[in-house]
């Protein structure tokens, strides 16, 4: 639907078309849960650490202040995931690093504040699309009595739901240089994995310079 709402954009407007990349990092939230009574203690979380990722984009410039663009991204994080449980005077626990990768696409709207002519054109945007999360598991750092580990591989797709504010700066001829800093909101795949399940929203933070392309 987003695509088809993306065409219908662009082929009902005169503007121009552009297309870019961006390389950066990516920042990801943690999350944990505790259950603590009188029968047991039960701790879960998992702890992300930052990571490669780059953006592919293309659009069109509607208005003088106003433009759309269909984008394609990608990140890879490392991700430590801990678990204990005391129950009976028993220790189950364990800690495992694993790999995250995801991969989104979907449609942005884009406000600027100055006009196409200017050599600097701060905006804000915001978009919805769908991300895929695959995750497996790397090394059992620690293991201790029987835990109940996170499964080895999982996947999930998600809508999601991002804002961004950026920067494009007029450079040579048709080229522009990109600042965006993105704010990626959905569901939380990783925290179905806990156990206890932790409720916490997923947030990814993509901070990341590149060009863009006028034609």
């Amino acid at each position: 639907m987003f695509f088809w709402v993306f065409l219908l954009a662009c082929s009902s407007a005169q503007g121009q078309w552009f297309a870019g990349g961006t390389v950066g990092i990516a920042t990801l939230t943690g999350d944990g849960s505790t259950v603590v009574d009188s029968s047991r203690t039960s701790i879960a979380l998992y702890k992300p650490q930052n990571g490669f990722a780059f953006q592919l984009f293309a659009g069109r410039h509607i208005r003088e202040y106003f433009s759309v663009q269909a984008n394609f991204g990608s990140n890879r994080n490392a991700v430590t995931f801990t678990g204990l449980n005391i129950a009976a005077g028993k220790e189950d626990s364990f800690e495992q690093s694993r790999t995250l990768q995801q991969n989104s696409g979907g449609i942005d709207g884009m406000i600027y504040f100055q006009p196409r002519s200017s050599r600097f054109r701060p905006y804000v945007s915001g978009g919805a699309g769908l991300i895929r999360l695959d995750s497996s598991a790397r090394t059992l750092l620690i293991r201790k009595g029987n835990p109940s580990l996170s499964a080895e591989s999982f996947a999930a797709t998600k809508p999601y739901w991002r804002t961004a504010v950026g920067l494009d700066v007029q450079l040579r001829g048709k080229w522009r240089f990109r600042y965006s800093f993105w704010e990626t909101v959905s569901s939380n795949p990783l925290s179905s994995q806990l156990r206890p399940q932790g409720k916490a929203l997923f947030l990814n933070f993509l901070n990341q310079f590149g060009l863009v392309r006028e034609f």
